[in-house]
């Protein structure tokens, strides 16, 4: 079992010993035994020995190895088309870094913001409602719109607050698309657990995420023109 993840160069050796302490004394609860353990000092994630713990985990409590290869695979299947979206979105990302998208966006869009400057986080959550809706990824949203949308957000003012306003917009818009899409694998298996019908659980949460949506978009242009204005 992997206890810890810890990057020595970032954090303290005090950080670390609490953390194993504390795991210490949950293993103790539970009234296992720490046979004994190991560190490895590697620039990478050791994300193998996590999930071949788990899998070995799951073989000492009972499970048959058919069930533990099983499981690997169908949760493998269950991660494979988020990957594929959340990769392309960074590399989405990363061309429109290289083009320049954001400088470009920022020339042409800036003076007529700075003329209401309250409307940008507004138009920041319709367009991340849009385009996570449409993707199904609060991710992929991520990847896309920041990179853009906060250095636009800096230039028409560098208020903290400003800029805060601006995070909350793109996470809640890019949060209710993973929610509310058909797509999204959020709403897929949140269906499939409760074992309703797919859209028949999409309708029902679109006309209450809208409302908030509305909502939110209403206290942001307040908020922004009481500050800003």
């Amino acid at each position: 079992m992997n206890l810890v993840n810890f990057p020595p160069d970032k954090l303290e050796e005090d950080v670390l010993n609490q953390i194993i302490a504390g795991a210490l004394a949950k293993i103790t609860e539970s009234g296992a035994v720490l046979a004994g353990g190991h560190s490895v000092e590697n620039d990478e994630p050791k994300f193998g020995l996590s999930v071949v713990g788990v899998m070995i985990s799951a073989r000492m409590r009972g499970m048959s190895l058919g069930d533990v290869f099983d499981g690997l695979i169908n949760g493998i299947k269950g991660v494979t088309v988020g990957a594929i979206i959340l990769g392309l979105a960074v590399t989405l990302g990363n061309v429109s870094e290289k083009l320049g998208t954001s400088s470009y966006l920022i020339g042409l869009t800036r003076d007529h913001i700075l003329l209401v400057p309250y409307i940008l986080q507004p138009l920041l959550l319709f367009l991340c409602m849009i385009i996570s809706f449409s993707i199904g990824s609060s991710w992929g949203t991520y990847a896309v719109v920041f990179p853009i949308a906060v250095p636009l957000a800096y230039s028409v003012n560098p208020d903290p607050f400003y800029i805060t306003l601006t995070f909350a917009a793109i996470i809640g818009g890019a949060v209710f698309g993973d929610q509310c899409s058909p797509i999204s694998d959020t709403t897929i298996l949140s269906a499939m657990v409760s074992g309703a019908d797919l859209m028949d659980h999409v309708n029902t949460q679109l006309p209450i995420a809208l409302m908030a949506a509305g909502l939110a978009a209403v206290i942001y242009t307040i908020i922004g023109y009481i500050n800003f204005g």
